[in-house]
């Protein structure tokens, strides 16, 4: 068989891994003791509970028992499964906040020999909200202070290249093609 064949064969087969595997949103199948459930691990749970509290009123507490234990397993799906997306979340926001909590440190909690040595970049000014303030004047109106915009260096500009004796020594010609010596 061809390799272009082989490819087409596969078409529409399977789409590989694409769905989630969310045990909240999941769907199951449950056989159980005389009926079988479809639906979600919450769903399923739910029905068994109400079997388990039907057959208790009905008088059969072996079938009410077993129907507990159903429902019990699929609550502790539920359970694993929120249990695993809380840590998933503490460890989605450490990852974030990992970086930031360097950054945010007080400066009022460093000696003045680390405030020396502390590089240039990591001043209060570097932060927003902590460099220049604005100031209030008697009659409500802010005014903020307005920094002197430092002047760029002007580029150093490449010096004109010098006509070579090769160029001088070749014939021009003007625009109808007349050579001009």
């Amino acid at each position: 068989m061809r390799q272009g064949q082989q490819n087409r064969r596969n078409r529409g087969r399977g789409r590989g891994n694409s769905r989630s595997n969310n045990p909240l949103s999941r769907n199951y199948e449950s056989n159980g003791p005389d009926v079988k459930i479809k639906g979600s691990a919450a769903h399923i749970a739910e029905k068994y509970m109400a079997l388990a509290r039907d057959s208790l009123s009905a008088g059969n507490p072996v079938t009410a028992e077993n129907y507990f234990q159903h429902a019990e397993h699929y609550n502790r799906i539920i359970q694993a499964a929120q249990a695993k997306q809380e840590e998933h979340a503490a460890a989605q926001t450490a990852k974030t906040n990992n970086g930031k909590s360097d950054r945010n440190t007080d400066r009022s909690s460093r000696s003045p020999k680390e405030e020396a040595d502390a590089p240039a970049g990591s001043s209060e000014a570097s932060i927003p909200g902590t460099g220049d303030q604005p100031t209030v004047n008697g009659n409500g109106v802010a005014s903020t202070p307005v920094a002197a915009k430092p002047k760029r260096k002007p580029r150093p500009r490449k010096p004109k290249a010098a006509p070579s004796e090769a160029n001088e020594s070749k014939d021009a010609t003007d625009g109808s093609g007349n050579i001009v010596a």
